[in-house]
């Protein structure tokens, strides 16, 4: 029996957990890198995330997962939506007040995630945010969307304003993502080896999630403008068809810039890369292309479940003008 004392009196104790939020931070952060399953953007996003929770939580990096009380959970939602991490943009004389529901409840969510890792570990009892989420109603509800959509006539006026600029480079990527339906970021990645003129097809490397790969049948005005800058590239790669094909369709990284110039200079409501996007839906549903098939050009894998709810103002206006047309 005194063996048997001795024994546990010497034996290594086992070793209290002080693992706190900063180091759950850390694992998350290292996981979501070496996540092949979702796209840089979405990387990035969670990353500030967690630069937001630790700006605008003090000491939050120190506090073991057991110690967080919903109080201040509450608390930290309501800063976070009212004040913001006190960010001043590049440029801006004052710091950018308040946060968009979207972005508070994305950082909800992400910290949602690390308080199940912490469960999981046995840090914490429960995740307080999942257990009390109805009770406390956590998540912000913002106010609907109000998207623009440019009108043809401004279109077209954008695109000739910006047409000497930068040997048109500009004027050309504004068509071939309002004619193409493309988010920036599958912009950027085309390659002229994902045209195919013969078939009148054009693959497009989805940005978002991969069932938003997609292979698009080319609209007149997309051929058109795509044949023309073609020519060009041929003419400055001469022989060399691999460099051709492997060179990129759009010669900018971003239109934002020039298009809040150009629509300040004609005195228009300032439009995005985004706008341009829904240019292309917009034309699309106008012209009665089926529902489900222009989510499929878009790259929306829910049938159209989406594109009716973005654009319900949209499907409102036009059925007022079919059925002022109908005759029964």
């Amino acid at each position: 029996m005194l063996e048997v004392e001795k024994l546990r009196s010497v034996a290594p104790k086992k070793a209290v957990s002080i693992e706190t939020f900063g180091s759950l931070f850390d694992e998350y952060k290292k996981k979501t890198r070496l996540d092949q399953d979702i796209s840089c953007s979405t990387k990035e996003g969670r990353v500030y995330a967690i630069k937001r929770i630790v700006k605008t939580l003090p000491g939050i990096e120190g506090k073991k997962p057991m110690n967080l009380e919903i109080g201040e959970v509450v608390d930290w939602i309501r800063r976070l939506k009212t004040d913001g991490t006190k960010f001043v943009p590049p440029g801006a004389k004052s710091a950018r007040k308040g946060n968009s529901a979207y972005t508070v409840n994305r950082t909800i969510s992400v910290l949602s995630v690390i308080l199940d890792m912490a469960v999981a570990k046995g840090l914490a009892a429960e995740n307080i945010i999942r257990s009390n989420q109805k009770l406390e109603k956590l998540k912000v509800r913002g106010e609907s969307k109000k998207i623009h959509v440019p009108s043809k006539s401004d279109l077209t006026a954008i695109v000739e304003h910006l047409k000497g600029y930068w040997a048109g480079h500009y004027s050309f990527s504004i068509q071939l993502i309002a004619y193409s339906g493309c988010r920036i970021g599958e912009a950027r990645a085309l390659r002229w080896r994902h045209v195919n003129f013969e078939e009148n097809k054009m693959e497009i490397a989805g940005s978002k999630t991969d069932s938003s790969n997609r292979i698009i049948h080319m609209s007149q005005s997309l051929r058109e403008v795509l044949e023309s800058k073609a020519r060009q590239v041929k003419k400055a790669f001469s022989e060399d068809t691999d460099g051709c094909l492997n060179e990129r369709i759009m010669p900018v990284d971003c239109c934002n810039k020039q298009l809040t110039r150009a629509c300040s200079e004609l005195g228009m409501r300032r439009i995005t890369n985004h706008d341009l996007r829904h240019y292309f839906g917009t034309s699309c549903l106008e012209a009665d292309v089926p529902v489900s098939t222009v989510a499929a050009w878009m790259g929306h894998s829910d049938g159209g479940a989406l594109l009716l709810k973005t654009y319900a103002h949209l499907r409102d206006q036009h059925s007022a003008k079919k059925a002022a047309t109908l005759r029964l």
